[in-house]
């Protein structure tokens, strides 16, 4: 028994010059295989040909252009970040219809007589092609590099792709800058609106005070009037009401009996009480209250923060569009590249098909032994 699978493996056992001879016998096998890879190869290059794929880095704006934000910031009217910026940016991109609009726009430029459903399988088909990826910052390796974006597409037209792209990108840009220019002018619109309110509510404060001082005035004027007669039909032309003193330590106070009738002080003071009103000129300094809310009215209008905030809005880019910039890129940089690289394809396909065309000769060449055998 032990001979006999010692006999099994020295016939079986093949060694490195019989696998050489093997293979040069069998290269017209071998090579049919390397053939046959090299034409898949090709085919896939050929039909992959014009397919280009594209990379774009979306970078926050540089600290240069945000430092123009510092007076914005400083009013605390909104808060302005690099960081904000560049997310709104990428907001517009993945959660609007500027991709879908551009692509859409292209594929019906593009397409002559093709059907409705097939430009839009066409549309879906491109955009499934551009994608957008987030490249967080490596806090725990301490980068200094922040976060940003890359876009990346593949389609056919390199130079279609890129005119495309710039609107897209300029198109986003623009309404981030839309939205900031907005918000601001209802922030200022309100603080306007707040400030007009403060005053209206004050000046109305005031003449409800003054409405309520001229009726107690009315009728302060008619019952004196109506005591001055009393006080002139009784003769009483100075004071009769009788006092009593009363004596705070040293200080000797005379008090006047509090339901005495008024026309007893005498028609001589009733009717200068009468003169000294009716000759009053500003009303409002015997209103208590009104001078400080005409002090608190004066203060309003003097106070310029809305105006400090027009100008640094006008200062700051969100004040010009042109100078404005929610994100930082440079399409000139647009890194563009064959989707296949013919080269490496076809060496890879080769090398397939001498690994392939080995195997099957081997197996070949078993098979062929067992029968024999």
């Amino acid at each position: 028994m032990k001979e006999n699978i010692t006999t099994y493996n020295t016939d079986d056992e093949i060694d490195i010059r019989e696998l050489i001879i093997s293979i040069w016998s069998g290269r017209w096998f071998i090579a049919a295989f390397i053939l046959i890879s090299g034409i898949l190869s090709a085919g896939y290059i050929w039909i992959s040909s014009g397919q280009f794929k594209a990379e774009l880095e979306i970078h926050s704006i540089p600290r240069s252009h945000f430092d123009r934000y510092a007076e914005l910031n400083q009013e605390k009217i909104i808060a302005v970040s690099k960081g904000e910026l560049l997310d709104r940016f990428i907001e517009k991109l993945e959660k609007s219809d500027i991709v879908y609009n551009a692509f859409r726009d292209q594929v019906q430029a593009d397409a002559k007589e093709q059907e409705i459903a097939d430009i839009q399988l066409e549309i879906i088909e491109r955009m499934e092609n551009f994608e957008i990826t987030r490249h967080p910052q490596d806090k725990e390796k301490k980068s200094n590099i922040p976060t940003y974006y890359t876009i990346n597409y593949k389609g056919r037209d390199a130079d279609q792709f890129r005119e495309m792209l710039g609107g897209i990108l300029s198109t986003a840009d623009q309404d981030v800058w839309s939205d900031l220019s907005e918000y601001l002018k209802r922030k200022v619109e309100y603080l306007k609106n707040k400030k007009a309110y403060n005053l209206q509510d004050l000046e109305n404060r005031i003449e409800s005070l003054k409405v309520q001082y001229n009726k107690g005035l009315e009728i302060r004027l008619a019952f004196l009037k109506e005591q001055s007669s009393i006080a002139h039909e009784l003769n009483i032309e100075k004071n009769t009401l009788s006092g009593q003193e009363v004596s705070i330590g040293s200080v000797g106070l005379a008090t006047i009996e509090r339901d005495a009738p008024e026309y007893l002080r005498g028609y001589r003071a009733i009717d200068k009480e009468i003169e000294l009103i009716k000759s009053r000129v500003d009303e409002e300094s015997y209103i208590s209250g009104v001078p400080d809310m005409r002090m608190k009215i004066d203060e309003i209008q003097r106070n310029r923060d809305i105006e400090r905030i027009e100008q640094a809005i006008a200062r700051s880019p969100i004040g010009n569009r042109s100078d404005f910039l929610a994100a930082a890129y440079d399409l000139h940089r647009l890194e563009v590249e064959p989707a296949v690289k013919a080269p490496l394809v076809m060496a890879l396909g080769l090398m397939l098909g001498l690994m392939l065309g080995i195997m099957a000769l081997g197996m070949k060449n078993i098979l062929a032994a067992r029968a024999r055998s």
